[in-house]
């Protein structure tokens, strides 16, 4: 790319990230009379009012790739090639052409992030309310697993206190101390202790005690996962948490959105009746997967062609709505709530723990029953032709979600190949800090996360291709 058309494509994408933060920060999401009082700057503010601006900030992200995002991690589906970038916006990410400018962590920790969690955990505790605490507890943990998810190291045990210059938690020691905080969160909420939040403030479940439980199991089963590639033995952790997960679709944890301006689904804008819909299209791996299966999820994920037919982009590709699907109207609803932790991912994630410790029938049954709820036919597959099902399906099934990153670094899977050598000829394993210049202990960006290295080869033997040393 010439320098003058990559800085126009710098300014687009600034201009473009400007666009998602005027529609972030226009959020009025509720009203009432606890919750009239912007949550994001509390004085002496309720547990209702610290639990709505956590809600606020984690449903109604900036637009860019942060990870106090829940919903919305913009360079994750490009990255995986779910998506493709074709228009100037989205082409310096699409291409790995970006700097440790381009993320942040402050949504993780600031106001309507760990800081106002620990407030409501507080609260909670003087009032002995077990049920909002242990609420309180499962969105920490999710807010802070993405986060050491994405960068690796961060601050936690030091963060959300008195220190202006937190140390940074190795990612392990991260993960191993989310595991205890969820039981915490489960014992807590198995308590029936304290009546917890207003069914209109928790607007994941409505203070449904078993709903929260279940997303904790799920929760621990997925981080359990992300760990297994450096501890095999994770592997039977994550099933005997999965078996107790998420047990139906209705207990998905879904973002909340609405046909209200200040409240849509953030990936509106990029979807077929979006503003910024010919910047960013469906990608040519997942589309071809899916038809290849005769996947009817296809026709939720994406629209159909100016051809009348589904067709996605390649990395490079210019625009052409005669040719290449857009996310869908249906995906891209305003009030389409997107899925963050799912009863699809548990089973899948059942699916292939139990592959992993030997358990082939189990396995193959734990992704049927998947695939049945999807619509697909049964699979007789074994051996690691069964891997490969189980983890195609997931790579589908998590459409949009950054588990499918998490995925790739640990299994190979799908076998992407690596759009540029922009990043030494990987698909980028990491997020890059940005904060050493107002905290010392930020260290320089390590090549890797310590629960990621490289992976030799694909599930199905072939070398892969996006992950080097």
């Amino acid at each position: 790319m010439r320098r003058d058309d990559l800085t126009l494509s710098r300014r687009i994408f600034a201009t473009t990230l400007l666009a998602f933060v005027a529609l972030a920060t226009s959020c009025n999401w509720l009203s009432g009379p606890k919750l009239d009082s912007d949550p994001n700057r509390p004085l002496d503010a309720t547990r209702d009012q610290l639990l709505t601006g956590v809600q606020r900030l984690q449903f109604a992200p900036l637009g860019s790739p942060q990870p106090g995002s829940l919903e919305a991690q913009i360079f994750v589906p490009l990255w995986m090639q779910q998506l493709t970038a074709v228009g100037l916006s989205f082409e310096s990410p699409q291409l790995y052409q970006y700097g440790p400018g381009t993320f942040s962590w402050g949504q993780t920790y600031a106001h309507g992030g760990l800081l106002d969690l620990r407030k409501i955990e507080a609260l909670a505790r003087d009032a002995h309310d077990r049920t909002y605490l242990g609420i309180a507890q499962v969105w920490e943990a999710l807010i802070i697993a993405q986060a050491a998810d994405m960068f690796g190291d961060i601050p936690y045990s030091e963060a959300a206190a008195d220190i202006a210059t937190p140390k940074l938690d190795s990612q392990a020691v991260v993960y191993g101390a989310l595991q205890p905080l969820l039981d915490s969160a489960i014992t807590n909420l198995e308590s029936h202790v304290g009546d917890g939040p207003p069914a209109l403030v928790d607007l994941v479940y409505s203070d449904d005690r078993e709903k929260w439980i279940e997303a904790a199991h799920s929760l621990k089963a997925r981080l359990f996962l992300h760990t297994a590639e450096r501890i095999p033995a994770a592997y039977g952790e994550a099933l005997a948490q999965a078996e107790q997960g998420i047990s139906s679709p209705a207990g998905d944890f879904l973002g909340w959105h609405s046909e209200n301006p200040n409240e849509v689904n953030p990936w509106f804008a990029l979807s077929v009746n979006g503003t910024f819909n010919s910047e960013i299209v469906a990608g040519e791996v997942i589309v071809n997967m899916m038809k290849s299966r005769n996947d009817p999820r296809l026709r939720d994920y994406f629209s159909v062609a100016g051809n009348g037919q589904y067709g996605g982009a390649a990395p490079g590709d210019a625009f052409n709505a005669n040719v290449q699907s857009q996310i869908s109207a249906t995906r891209g609803a305003k009030s389409f709530r997107q899925p963050i932790l799912t009863w699809a991912e548990t089973r899948l994630i059942e699916a292939e723990t139990q592959y992993r410790v030997g358990h082939e029938s189990e396995a193959r049954s734990a992704l049927n029953v998947e695939r049945n709820a999807a619509g697909l036919p049964p699979v007789n597959a074994s051996g690691s032709a069964l891997l490969v099902e189980i983890l195609q399906e997931k790579y589908i099934a998590l459409f949009q979600s950054p588990e499918v990153w998490n995925d790739y670094k640990r299994t190979c899977y799908p076998n992407l190949a690596p759009v540029s050598q922009a990043q030494g000829g990987n698909v980028p394993p990491r997020y890059l800090y940005d904060e050493r210049t107002v905290n010392p202990n930020i260290p320089a960006d390590p090549t890797r996360n310590w629960n990621d290295p490289v992976t030799p080869f694909a599930p199905d033997g072939a070398p892969c291709l996006g992950q080097r040393s």
